[in-house]
């Protein structure tokens, strides 16, 4: 009963906040549907439709390690999500690195961009095939043109679901906390918090780590992909993302 009480009660302060600030999340919320529409989702799209092609005519066929690492190499998160475990999911999860280098450019050298980058990408790798895991996925006999576009736009779906999500929810927490403590909920919004630190030091240092972290709200997206993934992922991208963040401010000052 006091659960039930305590759900009812969220809810109503949500509708409550929901209702008061609608103009403001309502504006957010056009800005991430259509930056969604014109820009992520065609990047997001074939990416995930090859990735449930190899699930389900390659991967469902053998349990060849370096194919799933080929795989798994030629994807980055959250479409991956589709082929990887919980443990492969902590060094897969990986920023796609024209996203990255869109965003970072505008705050590094190319050469500091491309060391950024570069060392994200081969810690997580080295480490992934490390820790890969052998196994063929379930035979399915429908492995159709169409059942793939349909698994691929349910994926969509969700991944757009969690985004909404979590926009809504960083709009809300905006109204009460301070915007700096947000950064690493979502990695657009991070990047745009970051921007407004006045501490050069301090800004570089999360770019860095949030480049590699990737945001809470991409493991939201994982999870609504692969029901196995599990929350502790977070926790160890968080400290994975810390020691790359001091490995790649090493190689940056050695380069300098």
């Amino acid at each position: 009963m006091k659960k039930i009480i305590v759900e009812f009660i969220l809810i109503f302060i949500t509708l409550f906040l929901l209702f008061k600030y609608n103009i403001q999340i309502k504006n957010n919320l056009e800005l991430i549907l259509i930056s969604f529409f014109r820009n992520i989702i065609y990047s997001l799209f074939p990416i995930i439709f090859i990735t449930n092609f190899i699930k389900y005519n390659i991967l469902s066929k053998t349990n060849n390690k370096y194919i799933k690492y080929i795989s798994l190499l030629l994807s980055y998160a959250p479409s991956n999500a589709v082929i990887a475990n919980n443990e492969e999911l902590i060094y897969s999860t990986i920023i796609n690195p024209l996203f990255s280098y869109s965003i970072l450019i505008n705050y590094f050298s190319i050469k500091n961009v491309l060391i950024i980058i570069f060392t994200n990408i081969f810690i997580n790798h080295i480490l992934l095939f490390k820790n890969i895991k052998i196994g063929k996925f379930k035979n399915i006999e429908d492995k159709s043109f169409t059942f793939i576009v349909k698994e691929t736009t349910l994926t969509i779906i969700n991944i757009l679901g969690v985004i909404i999500f979590f926009n809504i929810l960083i709009s809300l927490l905006d109204i009460f906390i301070n915007k700096n403590y947000l950064f690493f909920i979502e990695i657009t919004n991070g990047f745009n918090i970051i921007h407004f630190i006045n501490n050069i030091t301090i800004k570089n240092i999360l770019y860095i780590f949030l480049n590699s972290f990737g945001g809470i709200a991409i493991y939201f997206q994982i999870k609504s992909i692969n029901n196995d993934a599990n929350y502790k992922l977070i926790l160890n991208k968080f400290i994975l993302s810390i020691f790359i963040t001091i490995i790649t401010l090493f190689l940056i000052t050695l380069c300098s």
